[in-house]
């Protein structure tokens, strides 16, 4: 069965470089991972350029129905272990609208504590039209 995964990257990206990462994660869950086939070769496919991110879709292949949900699970967490740097912005679920953090709809409270489930440390580059020196302290605020 396949278990195909969205995922977004910045338009600074080196795709080359973002294809290479993501194909050793997949293959490695493919291997490693209970209820992955080990002798699939997962597929990656650029397909949209998004607001602010080239946006792809990685497939790997779980044997049963329900194994997609721990191959998808370990692919995000080891994935997000390769991180380099985040563009945080708010917006309010229409459009990217570059917000303030803090100053639109998102759930920074779930962000962070996903960053940090990751244990992600890199640079957060704050990329709002405005705002930017409050956001930098709601962030502060956040990842303490």
């Amino acid at each position: 069965m396949s278990v195909p995964i969205q995922v977004g990257v910045s338009y600074d990206s080196d795709l080359e470089k973002v294809e290479k990462v993501t194909i050793e994660v997949a293959k490695e869950v493919m291997k490693e991972v209970p209820g992955g086939v080990p002798t699939f070769e997962p597929v990656i496919r650029y397909h949209t350029f998004g607001d602010s991110s080239i946006n792809f879709t990685v497939v790997l292949r779980c044997k049963e129905f329900q194994d997609q949900y721990i191959v998808r699970h370990e692919f995000i967490k080891r994935f997000g272990s390769k991180i380099v740097h985040i563009h945080v912005h708010d917006n309010n679920g229409d459009f990217d609208a570059h917000l303030g953090v803090g100053f639109g709809s998102i759930n920074w409270v779930e962000v962070i504590s996903a960053v940090k489930k990751i244990n992600y440390r890199g640079a957060l580059v704050v990329e709002s039209k405005g705002n930017i020196g409050e956001s930098i302290q709601t962030l502060k605020k956040l990842l303490k």
